[in-house]
């Protein structure tokens, strides 16, 4: 068994990053009142690899959405404003 850091919850709070850090060497076990509540640990292998790729390039689409883009349905329609346009008149009202 790899050996663990024991650290309490307000430790966490106050240096949350170190800690997360420090779980990929070694387990961090968190207490609550001297009473083990919580372990941070490193990642397995795949999950690693996995967590390197943007969130972006991981999701997976629901087939509804799929469909309309497909279609085409979310395409702008001739004559549509674009964002440009409609974050001008935006601003123009909250300006007035």
């Amino acid at each position: 068994m790899l050996p663990a850091i024991t650290i309490s919850i307000r430790d966490l709070h106050a240096r949350t990053g170190h800690f997360v850090r420090k779980a990929a060497e070694m387990p961090v076990i968190v207490t609550d009142n001297g009473k083990p509540v919580a372990e941070i640990r490193e990642l397995a292998a795949s999950s690693k690899a996995d967590a390197k790729r943007p969130y972006f390039s991981r999701r997976k689409l629901l087939p509804g959405f799929k469909k309309l883009m497909e279609s085409g349905a979310l395409r702008p329609k001739p004559g549509d404003k674009s964002i440009d346009e409609i974050l001008d008149e935006i601003r123009a009202d909250s300006t007035a």
